[in-house]
């Protein structure tokens, strides 16, 4: 292998919703129940993306219904799922943040994804006092974050 994976800390990815959220109202939510609902996501080409599409495929539903689309950051959109019934994905990170306050985790069993946060460098490669100082800012707060 060409490359060093370095895990830095784990995070979990949530479906979250508005409170108040019709999904919210108190009865059991089955898969199902997401095929209907409209979704706010980043592009096919990030891995939650790709995560939540192979979650629908399993089912054999069909691909989520993406009403907004973006790359920008999740926190930064984060108003309009607090004003609208569309569901996203949020990291627990986003979620205990300001922009995540308030928002609803959608309870249901399997629509967890635990994943590790790290970074990949390629093996025995130089690497820049900027490099460096960048790695060991993420490992700094990565400890914060784990301790």
């Amino acid at each position: 292998d060409e490359f060093d994976r370095e895990p830095l800390f784990a995070d979990k990815l949530y479906v979250a919703a508005r409170p108040g959220h019709p999904l919210l109202n108190g009865g059991k939510i089955r898969f199902s129940d997401l095929t209907t609902c409209k979704w706010m996501l980043p592009g096919a080409q990030a891995a939650s993306r790709r995560w939540l599409e192979a979650k629908f495929e399993q089912h054999g539903s069909p691909p989520p219904t993406v009403m907004i689309e973006s790359n920008a950051s999740v926190a930064g959109l984060l108003s309009i799922l607090h004003s609208t019934d569309l569901l996203t994905l949020v990291s627990e990170i986003t979620l205990s943040a300001q922009p995540g306050q308030g928002l609803s985790i959608v309870p249901l069993d399997d629509m967890t994804w635990h994943r590790q946060i790290g970074v990949l460098t390629r093996r025995n490669s130089y690497q820049s006092p900027l490099t460096l100082r960048l790695l060991e800012i993420l490992r700094a707060n990565a400890r914060t974050r784990t301790s």
